[in-house]
């Protein structure tokens, strides 16, 4: 289903090929951006991976309003500025099951969650592998992002610490560190792993519950404890943000320039 094309404007569409998820006895659509020079030109791009792919462009599929993607990337096409592939995998549609694919760990009190490391191996080793064969794609780490708001910053988190060799720019939005405080311990084990560039733009809005806030900066200090530097990580507690698809949508554009394009 194609229903944004033009020589002028990227393709927005999904992918007929239905995924099916290995580890879970489930299949996925997939949404894909490719931008407004895709069929012009013969040049490889990279690609961002985004959770819950059905709120990315359009408002009738969201659950919870659109992010606008293919707006803010054509804008900054269209400002001469490269904008990559973005391949939107749709969530569950059961709220338990997103979050047992959001969390790779399990919360004892909701009894849910621990199914993300599964989650990102189906990313990891049955899309990935069709995107890059069957798209012109630039493959390595440092050209290979991932993102994801509240719970899928929780997960897009724990992809950019455990899987720095296939992740190398993070876009992370109001992620619910209440639900696991392992995501703490995960980035002291882990650590940074030097043989790979990362970089990590990381999130939350000044209206979002205190506790949103303070976890986030909890986070950053974290992440530089573990040997990330301030090159590495973009922090900002953003004074008028909501836990909200519109906040996301806005802030969405900036993270792609700085991951990038700087």
């Amino acid at each position: 289903m194609t229903f944004k094309t033009s020589h002028h404007q990227g393709q927005v569409f999904v992918l007929d090929h239905i995924f099916n998820m290995p580890s879970f006895n489930r299949e996925r659509k997939v949404w894909m951006y490719l931008p407004p020079d895709y069929q012009l030109e013969r040049k490889r791009y990279p690609v961002m991976y985004m959770h819950d792919g059905q709120n990315l462009f359009d408002e009738k599929s969201s659950f919870a309003g659109e992010w606008h993607v293919e707006t803010s990337l054509d804008k900054l096409f269209h400002h001469h500025q490269n904008v990559p592939i973005i391949v939107g995998i749709e969530n569950a549609k059961d709220g338990e099951a997103r979050i047992e694919e959001y969390s790779p760990w399990f919360n004892e009190y909701n009894r849910m969650g621990g199914r993300g490391d599964d989650y990102l191996q189906f990313i990891i080793t049955t899309l990935k592998p069709y995107i890059d064969r069957n798209f012109r794609t630039l493959t390595q780490p440092e050209y290979t992002g991932i993102a994801g708001s509240s719970m899928g910053g929780l997960i897009t988190l724990y992809a950019a610490i455990q899987y720095q060799n296939v992740f190398g720019k993070s876009a992370i939005f109001s992620p619910s560190l209440w639900f696991s405080d392992e995501a703490f311990a995960h980035i002291h084990t882990v650590g940074k792993n030097h043989q790979f560039q990362s970089k990590i733009y990381l999130i939350a809005g000044g209206r979002e519950p205190d506790y949103v806030s303070r976890a986030t900066h909890q986070l950053y200090v974290t992440l530089l404890n573990a040997g990330f530097s301030n090159d590495d990580v973009y922090f900002n507690i953003v004074a008028d943000g909501e836990h909200s698809e519109w906040f996301w949508a806005r802030e969405f554009s900036k993270a792609y320039e700085w991951l990038f394009l700087k």
